[in-house]
C-alpha cells in the first residue's frame, strides 16, 4: 500500500515534488531482498583466484601471511635458542629470567620457559609497543623458517638479526639459493582446520593455537 504524506508538509510548501513512500508489508519479499543483496562468499579463495580476498577484512575476518624459508643445510640446536634469548627486554618472570626478547624493531618473542621440542623450535611473539600477539615463529632443525601472521619487512629482519647470527646455520645458503614459498590463512568464525585453494583456514579460537599451526 501507499501512504501519501499531508500537503501541510514542508517539502510541499516548499514547491517540491510531493513524495511517496511505498511500504513493503510481504515479509517473503524482504526475505528475496536480503538474498540478493547478500555477499558473495570468498572464504579460502586465495588471492590469485579471488581478486577480492583483501576485502575479506571488511566484513571481519582476520586474514593474513605465511611464509616458509629454507636457509641453511641445519640449524645449531644451541646456537639458535641463544640467539632467539640474545636481546632480553626488562621484564621479568617469578624465577628472575627475562619472558620477552626482541627479535626486530617492534616484535618481541615470549622466551619463557623457551626450549626445543625434537626438531622444532616455536614460540609466539608480541608487539613491543602494545604487547598484542603479532604471531608465531617455527624453527625446524633442517635449516626451515616458518613465519606464521608477519610482514615480510619484519621476516626479513628476524632472518638476519637472529638465524643469520654467528654459528646458528650449518652450511647456510646463498642468498640466490634461499628457497621461500608464501601462504595465506584466514580466521572464520566456527570454522574447523583445512586447506582450500592455497589458504589456511581456521576458527578464530585457534588463532594463538601453535599445536594446530604446526600440524598443519
Amino acid at each position: 500500500r501507499t501512504v501519501r504524506l499531508p500537503p501541510s508538509n514542508d517539502l510541499v510548501q516548499a514547491g517540491r515534488p510531493e513524495p511517496h513512500v511505498a511500504i513493503d508489508v510481504d515479509p517473503s519479499a524482504r526475505q528475496r531482498q536480503r538474498q540478493r543483496s547478500a555477499p558473495q562468499d570468498v572464504t579460502g579463495q586465495s588471492p590469485s583466484k579471488n581478486p577480492g580476498f583483501d576485502s575479506v577484512k571488511e566484513v571481519g575476518d582476520d586474514s593474513g601471511r605465511i611464509a616458509v624459508y629454507c636457509v641453511a643445510e641445519k640449524f645449531s640446536k644451541e646456537e639458535l635458542l641463544r640467539a632467539v634469548r640474545s636481546s632480553p627486554e626488562p621484564r621479568k618472570g617469578e624465577d628472575g629470567e627475562s619472558t620477552r626478547s626482541r627479535l626486530c624493531d617492534g616484535v618481541s618473542a615470549l622466551v619463557q620457559g623457551l626450549a626445543w621440542d625434537g626438531e622444532v623450535l616455536a614460540f609466539p611473539c608480541l608487539s613491543q609497543w602494545t604487547g598484542e600477539h603479532v604471531g608465531e615463529v617455527f624453527c625446524f632443525e633442517f635449516g626451515v623458517c616458518v613465519f606464521w601472521g608477519f610482514d615480510l619487512e619484519q621476516e626479513n629482519a628476524i632472518l638476519s638479526n637472529v638465524v643469520a647470527s654467528r654459528g646458528v646455520s650449518v652450511n647456510p645458503l646463498a642468498p640466490a639459493d634461499v628457497e621461500d614459498e608464501e601462504f595465506k590463512f584466514q580466521y572464520v568464525l566456527g570454522e574447523t582446520p583445512r586447506i582450500q585453494n592455497d589458504t589456511i583456514i581456521m576458527g578464530i579460537h585457534l588463532s594463538q593455537n601453535s599445536i594446530i599451526k604446526l600440524g598443519i
